[in-house]
């Protein structure tokens, strides 16, 4: 199979199997998408995909979604970039329909334009009337109806803004406060008050879903030089905490800093190596349950419904667990 002359650079291509035959799917860098079939290396579709609400564009990821054996069409969506500021991202919806009855026909029937704001599309996956797309700070579901204008959206809560919250990242208020009950109840005492501290920082870094031994390593790397993986792997639970309060007194003696103001910059750095190792890579979904998953760099995470239990009207998904 050739490309040709007259086509662009080859940006992506997904080899989808439909009624038994495998098909080509080609992405180009000027929104030529061509379909080719496999069983003879021959071209059975080409379109040139246009953008209405982005000039100058250019076509980088192509993903396709399950048949809709119903309506015989195949979602595809393409991600588009403006050429002159590759910040503003484009996500073109487009149904392809097929007809297998006396030759092998693909056509375009329907499509649509999704704007994304703001963060990086990672990955994008689709049903035959939804589509989930993960950026690098969020993951959107969008449900499809006849009428586009009553298309719904959701934004799902990703687990960085658990964990940012558990560490006082998102504002100073929060963990100051802290400090005040501290100096309230114990009368501004240091030897109750670092402790108090202590065990309330100590508590939320160990918390399901925040603590991670490979962030936790790498923070303490960053205190203490010397310390190999294989003897941070043998600590017990009251072997790593005093490892992870050794680092904090000796922060406080060296740097002559507050054991709030060592604290807090301990689950600062934390939660940037939490965020570096557990960055998100892509998605996956069990089109059986309607499952969702977010794989990670060192993690898989699911997306569950938890008011769909008892109330199936809203779909309000948050990432949850670690395996």
């Amino acid at each position: 199979m050739s490309r040709g002359k007259m086509v662009s650079l080859v940006q992506d291509m997904v080899i989808y199997e439909l009624h038994g035959k495998r098909f080509l799917f080609v992405l180009h860098l000027d929104g030529s998408v061509r379909v080719w079939d496999l069983s003879c290396n021959s071209r059975v579709f080409s379109h040139t995909m246009g953008t209405t609400t982005m000039t100058g564009a250019s076509f980088m990821k192509l993903w396709l979604g399950q048949p809709c054996l119903d309506s015989s069409t195949i979602p595809v969506a393409i991600l588009c970039k403006q050429s002159l500021d590759e910040s503003l991202e484009m996500i073109s919806i487009h149904n392809i329909q097929y007809n297998f009855s006396d030759r092998i026909i693909f056509s375009l029937k329907s499509s649509r334009n999704i704007s994304l704001e703001e963060g990086g599309c990672i990955d994008v996956k689709l049903t035959s009337n939804k589509i989930w797309i993960l950026k690098d700070d969020e993951l959107i579901s969008r449900m499809f109806s006849a009428n586009t204008d009553e298309e719904e959206e959701f934004s799902h809560v990703l687990q960085e803004e658990f964990v940012a919250d558990q560490l006082f990242q998102g504002s100073d208020h929060l963990a100051d406060e802290i400090l005040q009950i501290a100096h309230s109840l114990f009368s501004s005492s240091k030897d109750d008050i670092v402790p108090f501290v202590s065990s309330i920082f100590l508590r939320r870094l160990l918390l399901p879903g925040v603590h991670h031994n490979a962030v936790m390593h790498a923070t303490l790397v960053e205190y203490k030089k010397q310390l190999v993986e294989s003897e941070f792997q043998a600590l017990t639970s009251d072997g790593l905490k005093k490892e992870i309060l050794s680092a904090i007194e000796h922060e406080v003696g060296t740097e002559k800093m507050s054991i709030f103001q060592c604290w807090k910059y301990f689950c600062t750095r934390y939660f940037h190596n939490w965020c570096k190792i557990n960055a998100s890579c892509g998605l996956f979904i069990d089109y059986s349950t309607d499952a969702v998953g977010l794989i990670r760099k060192s993690s898989v995470s699911l997306f569950r419904s938890l008011e769909d239990i008892a109330d199936y009207r809203r779909k309000d998904r948050r990432e949850i667990g670690e395996g």
